[in-house]
């Protein structure tokens, strides 16, 4: 089968159609979505329904996977596979958490515009988005495009000994992710 590109803006964000991630992809097809990855960054696949062992099947494709932050919790049981990293308001056994719930606190920092695993010497390549409930309004998620921030510098900027070859570092997150591994 060979995917449809429709591009959502001219460079950044693109819908792929014609393909059913819960069925085993050829690798022209692979190489189909690689292609658009490398152009627009932010892929959509709509009306996907994928359990957790497929998505992570086609999560591997992109490069190895991490374990999510919850592994290193101790106060209580992961709802999903530790590779996945469970944006919600449910806990283990499917329950709303609580207002008092200390993990509810956590997930409230998800909301905050934040880049996924930055912190890291090697980051990610890619994070998958999968939403199982969408609510009826609100609920967005936006993405910015680094390589069109950069394409918009002035060239002195590009090629100057102030950001040639430079990362951008937190030491607080890194700290942080220190910390949880030991």
């Amino acid at each position: 089968m060979t995917i449809t590109v429709f591009p959502v803006t001219p460079s950044f964000a693109a819908e792929i159609g014609d393909i059913d991630l819960s069925q085993p992809i050829e690798p022209s097809d692979y190489a189909a979505i690689d292609d658009a990855f490398a152009k627009y960054a932010v892929l959509i696949f709509p009306d996907q329904h994928l359990s957790q062992d497929r998505h992570l099947d086609f999560a591997r494709h992109f490069g190895p996977l991490d374990v999510s932050i919850g592994v290193h919790r101790k106060d209580t049981a992961l709802r999903v596979r530790e590779e996945i990293t469970d944006v919600s308001n449910l806990d283990f056994r499917n329950e709303i958490w609580g207002k008092e719930s200390r993990r509810r606190g956590f997930q409230l920092g998800a909301r905050m515009w934040h880049t996924d695993n930055s912190f890291k010497r090697v980051p990610a390549r890619a994070s998958l988005l999968y939403a199982r409930a969408i609510p009826p309004i609100g609920g967005h998620t936006e993405f910015a495009d680094e390589r069109a921030a950069y394409d918009a510098l002035p060239e002195a900027m590009k090629t100057s000994a102030r950001i040639d070859r430079r990362r951008a570092f937190d030491p607080v997150l890194a700290r942080t992710a220190r910390l949880q591994r030991l």
